[in-house]
């Protein structure tokens, strides 16, 4: 009987010493960090939330530029923006500075988008496209100019 309660507990110790998650002496691999994606990207951004950044537009920090037709410009505008439209923009990069937070508004968002691809391709990394554009910004009660 006592060799048989032995037998028995020698077993049970087998079982649990091979029933253990942990393996002595190897350790688990590290998980680094989450990859993090270097490609630049166009940021959509309301009206609101863009307004305060702006208003530095041709300061230090951001250039804002409406990327519709001069015709669209001239009848109103968000108070601030340049006019640079959207069939001249890649021929007038050189008049947008790669240092600089880029605002970009147009008629609803669609235009400025683009503008913000071409941007990015160009080597552009803080690029921001205004949701709904300039009917947003004026709906928002925000500063008009051009009318």
């Amino acid at each position: 009987m006592k060799r048989s309660a032995a037998v028995l507990w020698m077993c049970l110790a087998l079982v649990l010493v091979g029933c253990t998650t942990e393996q002595v002496g190897q350790a688990e691999p590290e998980m680094g960090p989450a990859p993090v994606s270097t490609d630049p990207v166009v940021i959509e951004m309301s009206a609101v939330d863009a307004a305060p950044r702006t208003k530095g537009a041709g300061g230090e920090e951001a250039q804002f530029i409406d990327v519709r037709s001069a015709t669209e410009f001239g009848a109103g505008h968000a108070e601030g923006a340049e006019n640079i439209p959207l069939d001249e923009f890649e021929d007038s990069l050189n008049r947008i500075d790669k240092n600089k937070q880029i605002y970009l508004i147009c008629q609803s968002g669609r235009r400025s988008m683009e503008a913000g691809k071409i941007l990015t391709a160009n080597g552009y990394r803080r690029v921001f496209s205004i949701e709904g554009g300039t009917p947003a910004w004026e709906a928002a009660g925000l500063p008009m100019g051009g009318k």
